[in-house]
């Protein structure tokens, strides 16, 4: 069989080749820099720090929304000023589903909030965003679970271990079942409050022996509240996997969710509407996508646009990789093509265990936090520009003012905004993001994936019209005047186009290791004239499996079909893997033709020659060790004049 060659640089002490060459790229609809990557959660903002740092949006809890978009700079929002986009969260995890509270209002009270919404969003200057509830997977659940407080249901009939009703129904609720427990209020009033309850110690010390807690003792509440434990009926989800929602939660979940987008999409369809659990999606397996995301999406997906997850001290690789899945699904299963939002992130990657990318060292002392802290946000945002623009959509930092790297992430990455250009790493562990921004800036950044230094040769063409200015390299290090902050260390070296052949440089860079490098070379001019410009233009097919088994000694196969006007069109294709597990030891082939994965152990790719591609492609794949397949599908580009 013919076998096109691997992606990666064989070498890795040799340096890699990285090309710039001044086309612009084009992911599906997406076409610039996605300015809600840069976005924060949960930070002291002021116009100031906003410029300074170059955030471009923010996402704001509302326990008791208003049903009005919030507006950047204007009354209590002055710190909000330059503020782009506002992603308006709708209710907090701590506050039950209204489903339970307002048993009789609760559809109402909801197309309310969404139609006014809605309205509101037309006109706008800053974009506004509506993400439905704060991380329903947890607090309703566990911590303390306060959808499983007796009291929203029929205690009349309560029996440990007997069916669960809705005062007034006499249709037991699946999966629920009643049990007793402790639950914490206040020790002066007896009023509930399920945050304090949340925090509550699961034990206690009796004549110096710690013993499980019981009705009747109390501990202080942030040094504040005196909770006592109680006696109370309590019930139990016979169908929650874990910690996260089952499939009680779940429903409750996605009526509410229905209820609301569909009222404000009625009102205005351009509104943007954020859905789901705020979530890992392959958390236990992908236990979460199967019972919590997948009804979500199969219920709602005509009314929202986007899916919500979190992630703190993950591998982000293996977290980018799970969007495919995302967007695979739904537009396999619903022909609809949504985008992902992360709307809280944060973590570490340790910098003394730089090969263990969920290694986390919350109590180390500065610089060390800051430098994890630094990396894991670079590493998190460069991957995902580098491989889906067109699916992650917006990153939330959470807290980023305090650990005193997010904001030299921020800083670092600033011009990384404008249009996208299309980059060439010949080696997997070397993600390289460029784009032409509004100030008629070339930025590219690297992003070096390994424990040690890597020598790169950086070849950059400046897009047609415009001339190189000077080249400004920059890289964060440690602050030689204050040891326990961060700096940015740049450099700027003349650079005349009489120097460059046909606008082209080329830069022998040592970028260090798990650390990003960014190079700016401003420009004069204007763009091209029609026609004189480039552009690539990516399209992704998937196939029609999904999160299944390779077993050794048996053959995957699926299908992808493509249309024939894309298959014209082409100028190159790469078939794309997302596996959970080892690329090693797997063996694959495109309609009988054999193909080269790269070693990415998430998000593998395999150049496919064009005069290989059918309208219906077999795909199969083989394997020494029992992996999984997660998604699979070829991504086709084309190259036209730019529009």
């Amino acid at each position: 069989m013919a076998e096109p060659a691997a992606m990666d640089a064989s070498q890795k002490d040799e340096a890699v080749d990285v090309r710039i060459d001044g086309v612009f790229r084009v992911v599906e609809d997406q076409s610039t820099i996605p300015q809600m990557l840069f976005g924060v959660h949960a930070t002291e903002l002021s116009p100031e720090r906003i410029a300074e740092w170059g955030v471009e949006s923010v996402r704001l809890l509302h326990q008791n929304p208003s049903g009005v978009p919030t507006t950047p700079g204007v009354g209590d929002r002055a710190n909000l000023r330059g503020i782009s986009s506002v992603l308006d969260c709708y209710f907090d995890r701590y506050q039950p589903a209204l489903i339970l509270t307002e048993p009789s209002t609760w559809r109402q009270r909801l197309r309310n909030l969404g139609q006014s919404f809605a309205a509101h969003a037309r006109g706008q200057e800053a974009q506004s965003v509506i993400e439905f509830w704060n991380e329903p997977y947890l607090n309703w659940s566990v911590k303390p679970g306060v959808n499983y407080d007796g009291d929203h249901f029929d205690t009349s009939r309560a029996i440990v271990g007997g069916p669960v009703f809705f005062r007034g129904s006499d249709e037991a609720i699946p999966h629920l079942i009643w049990s007793r427990g402790l639950m914490a209020v206040d020790a002066e009033t007896g009023a509930k409050h399920y945050l304090a309850w949340g925090y509550a110690p699961k034990t206690m010390l009796e004549n110096g022996v710690e013993r499980p807690v019981r009705a009747g003792d109390e501990y202080v509440w942030r040094g504040q509240k005196r909770m006592q434990f109680v006696e109370h009926w309590l019930v139990v989800d016979t169908s929650q996997p874990s910690y996260w929602a089952g499939q009680f939660n779940s429903r409750l979940y996605r009526e509410m969710l229905e209820e609301f987008a569909r009222a404000a999409k009625e009102v205005n369809p351009d509104v943007k509407i954020v859905g789901g659990f705020d979530f890992h999606f392959y958390q236990g397996s992908w236990d979460s996508f199967r019972s919590c995301f997948k009804p979500m999406i199969d219920t709602a997906w005509r009314y929202i646009d986007a899916v919500d997850e979190h992630h703190y001290g993950e591998d982000t690789r293996r977290v980018a990789g799970s969007y495919e899945l995302i967007v695979g699904y739904t537009l396999a299963t619903h022909g609809k093509r949504l985008r992902v939002f992360n709307t809280e992130a944060g973590g570490m990657l340790d910098p003394q265990r730089p090969d263990t990318p969920a290694a986390t060292n919350w109590n180390a002392e500065q610089p060390a936090r800051a430098i994890g802290a630094f990396t894991y946000t670079t590493r998190d945002l460069l991957y995902l520009l580098r491989h889906m623009p067109e699916k992650a959509h917006a990153r939330y930092a959470h807290e980023a003012h305090q650990n005193g790297g997010d904001e030299w992430a921020f800083r670092l990455l600033k011009p990384l905004r404008g249009r996208l250009l299309w980059t060439e790493s010949l080696d997997t562990d070397l993600w390289s993001v460029a784009s032409l921004n509004d100030a008629g800036e070339v930025c590219v950044v690297l992003f070096n994936d390994t424990a040690r230094p890597r020598e790169a040769r950086v070849v950059i063409q400046i897009p047609p019209g415009r001339n190189a200015v000077e080249i400004r390299q920059a890289h964060i290090v440690v602050d030689e005047m204050n040891p326990t902050t961060l700096a940015m260390r740049e450099t700027a070296e003349p650079i005349h186009v009489t120097n460059m052949t046909e606008g082209r440089t080329q830069l022998d860079l040592t970028i260090p290791a798990r650390a990003p490098m960014r190079i700016v070379i401003p420009t004069t001019g204007r763009d091209g004239e029609p026609g004189a410009q480039t552009e690539r233009i990516e399209r992704q097919r998937f196939a029609n499996r999904f999160l299944t088994a390779v077993l050794p000694e048996q053959r995957w196969t699926s299908e992808i079909r493509l249309e024939r006007e894309l298959i014209a069109s082409a100028t190159h294709a790469r078939l794309r893997v997302t596996m959970t597990g080892p690329a090693s030891g797997l063996r694959v082939s495109v309609n009988g033709e054999r193909v080269r994965l790269s070693r990415d152990p998430y998000l593998a790719e395999a150049l496919v020659p064009v005069a290989w591609l059918r309208e219906v492609n077999r795909v199969e794949i083989e394997t020494d060790r029992s992996t999984q397949v997660d998604t699979v599908s070829l991504m086709i580009v084309e190259e036209r004049s730019a529009r």
